[in-house]
């Protein structure tokens, strides 16, 4: 039997684990590496989920339903290295930041599909709100 970590007790009945992303080593270098132990990121077939926190911890979620965009941020040295950054936008005006998570285009790649699965857009959304009538080309749109 194995042992419950701390985001598998905040999972809803029924719900299932796509992927638990992973911060890559040099994360550790870069910050007290023990923190990093204890920081998780977990994207189920409903949501992404994200731990903070040893004695007082934090736990925030997004519904896949929520998110209007994902982007993937590396370096030279992250693409090297296998690390990046992965920013995900939610409706409402929520953001998740994942600094220094190794492989992140398949951290992208696995929000993508756990969304397509889900029957949600995947298409690219914009964050940024218009108001009113935009002309191009003198034709309004």
């Amino acid at each position: 039997m194995r042992l419950k970590s701390y985001i598998d007790t905040c999972l809803e009945p029924g719900e299932r684990v796509v992927l638990r992303a992973r911060y890559h080593w040099l994360a550790n270098l870069r910050s007290f590496w023990l923190l990093n132990l204890f920081e998780g990121v977990v994207i189920t077939d409903r949501r992404i989920l994200t731990k903070t926190g040893i004695l007082a911890t934090r736990t925030q979620s997004m519904r896949l339903g929520q998110i209007e965009s994902k982007d993937v941020s590396q370096s030279l040295a992250g693409r090297l290295l296998g690390y990046g950054d992965v920013i995900v936008a939610g409706s409402g005006g929520k953001t998740f930041i994942f600094q220094d998570l190794s492989r992140p285009l398949s951290v992208s790649a696995a929000i993508g599909r756990a969304m397509a699965a889900r029957g949600v857009d995947t298409g690219t959304r914009s964050i940024a709100k218009t108001s009113g009538p935009r002309r191009r080309k003198g034709i309004l749109s």
